[in-house]
């Protein structure tokens, strides 16, 4: 608030029986203004809702497809309940929280004095930057999160790069550390994965099959990076993560919503430990949670 009589709270102007309130009415920009008289001088009141600027502290080298929480903001500066809420979110998961309550990406309100949380997913690729904005009365700030370098140092504090190291890929390279989703295959014909029949179920019908490369962060009719076209199966993946999961999980995969997020991820990682107990003499499948040509595979012998 501004005032001409210094140190008075809003709530001291307006329950003041020392004063001769004559109007309490709404100002051009929507905040309260109250005048009063006192004395022969005429007192002018506004209620402020715009707080004080608040920063983040950006986050680098994280782990990809990891949810990172943001060091906590109090807000400040105002006498008055204002609007919250995320103005710009290019992760797969933008949230806050107020005061350690639940998280939420919907618009609420805070208070003077509110602490305030926000968290993110990072990018599945390494190197990759991810903002949330958090805007509060009008005032913003980004929170920035930018994954690790695809070389990170070991415990030795010597470079480990990841490389495919799968003698059936196209990119196999005998150099590095193994990561499965770093294979790329030739998926028309299918080397380097006709041979490996995870489960013993029955190939699915051509319009169950899952064909789309899936990470976190893809959407329904949304275009992947990963997948290099529009995605158009995560319902299906998710439909069938829960079938086949569902003898030990409720919703092994969340609800079927079309968003491959962070449950949906976790639904992949169940069904390639899974897989991994049921083949145990073959090479054991890298739990990232990213559905390959392997994991795809699996699937669509699961019906």
């Amino acid at each position: 608030y501004t005032s001409s009589d210094s140190g008075v709270t809003w709530n001291q102007q307006t329950s003041a029986g020392s004063r001769n309130w004559t109007s309490i009415t709404s100002s051009d920009d929507g905040t309260k203004l109250a005048a009063a008289i006192s004395g022969g001088t005429i007192f002018t009141y506004f209620e402020d809702s715009i707080p004080n600027s608040f920063i983040f502290a950006d986050q680098i080298d994280v782990l990809p497809n990891a949810l990172v929480t943001s060091d906590s903001i109090t807000v400040g500066g105002i006498d008055s309940q204002t609007p919250i809420s995320i103005s710009l979110c290019t992760s797969a998961l933008c949230e806050y929280s107020i005061n350690g309550g639940s998280y939420t990406l919907h618009q609420g309100l805070v208070h003077n004095g509110d602490n305030v949380v926000v968290r993110q997913t990072s990018s599945g690729l390494y190197s990759t930057e991810t903002n949330l904005t958090l805007d509060i009365g009008g005032v913003t700030d980004i929170f920035s999160v930018t994954t690790e370098n695809i070389s990170v140092p070991s415990s030795g504090g010597s470079k480990v790069s990841y490389v495919c190291k799968d003698l059936a890929a196209l990119n196999y390279s005998n150099f590095g550390r193994h990561q499965q989703s770093l294979c790329t295959y030739n998926l028309i014909t299918g080397i380097g994965i006709e041979n490996k029949n995870f489960l013993a179920g029955n190939q699915c019908s051509v319009e169950l099959q899952v064909n789309n490369l899936m990470k976190i962060g893809d959407r329904e009719n949304k275009y992947s990076s990963y997948n290099k076209s529009v995605i158009t199966q995560v319902k299906l993946l998710q439909s069938h993560l829960n079938r086949i999961l569902g003898d030990e999980y409720t919703q092994a995969a969340g609800p079927v919503d079309g968003i491959f997020g962070p449950l949906t991820m976790q639904g992949v990682e169940r069904l390639q430990e899974r897989l991994n107990k049921l083949i145990p003499s073959l090479e054991p499948l890298v739990i990232d949670g990213i559905v390959g040509p392997y994991t795809q595979k699996a699937i669509n012998q699961s019906c």
